[in-house]
């Protein structure tokens, strides 16, 4: 079996007891010889204790993602930093100056994505934008492609449409934060059926993306949805 894996360090759905939920989404990603932390959560507290249940070393982390300027999903951020002042930090270019600044001038390494940005090889961040603008994680791995949303507020579809218009390539994993819960019914089957129609092997929403549209991608993936939760590990 492949080292390759995404493991849900925090969101608002259980999965393992022993660890905290909390409004939010962050996850950790091993790829190749890579670590990556994509969102903080919405507190350090929870970051950092499930981090620790789930032996993940902060200063093993070599790359920092942070999807887009909500606090939970950046609430965690100076915890984690001062842990690993090393991480190189990638951030989309539109997060507010003083923000920015105050990385800056504490000396951390912060890298602004303004469309696309390759990270490492196979590894790449792409930025859609709507009223609220977000970056999501794309890797390319031999089973295809593994996108990685925090709350998917640009649109879900839009999302995986980019992407793939971009990659060229099937997609073997989407999983995050898909943002439906505040949708009108008829809205959520909509974008399930539209989800369904694309490339898409493996599905395993969660955080924002409200339980009637998760029951939603249940029925209608089947063996292909993928029960998500603080501590679920997903091989690749």
């Amino acid at each position: 079996m492949s080292n390759d894996s995404l493991v849900i360090v925090v969101n608002n759905y259980p999965y393992d007891e022993e660890l905290k939920t909390a409004w939010g989404f962050s996850s950790f990603i091993k790829f190749n010889e890579y670590n990556i932390l994509f969102d903080t959560g919405p507190d350090g507290d929870t970051l950092l204790f499930n981090m620790n249940k789930l032996k993940i070393d902060p200063l093993e982390i070599n790359f920092l993602i942070l999807s887009h300027y909500h606090n939970d999903h950046i609430g965690g951020l100076n915890f984690f930093i001062n842990k690993n002042p090393d991480v190189k930090i990638y951030i989309p270019k539109c997060f507010p100056e003083n923000f920015k600044k105050d990385l800056i001038k504490r000396e951390f390494k912060i890298f602004e994505n303004e469309k696309k940005l390759k990270i490492s090889d196979n590894i790449y961040l792409m930025l859609e934008s709507n009223k609220i603008i977000e970056q999501h994680l794309i890797i390319e791995s031999e089973k295809g492609l593994i996108i990685v949303t925090g709350c998917a507020h640009p649109g879900i579809v839009k999302i995986v449409n980019e992407t793939l218009d971009n990659f060229q390539n099937k997609i073997f994993l989407l999983v995050g934060g898909f943002h439906l819960f505040d949708k009108t019914p008829d809205d959520i089957e909509n974008i399930v059926n539209e989800i369904y129609k694309l490339d898409i092997e493996n599905i395993s929403p969660s955080h924002c993306t409200g339980d009637e549209a998760i029951k939603l991608f249940q029925e209608k993936f089947k063996e292909r949805y993928i029960k998500s939760g603080v501590g679920k590990i997903i091989y690749f």
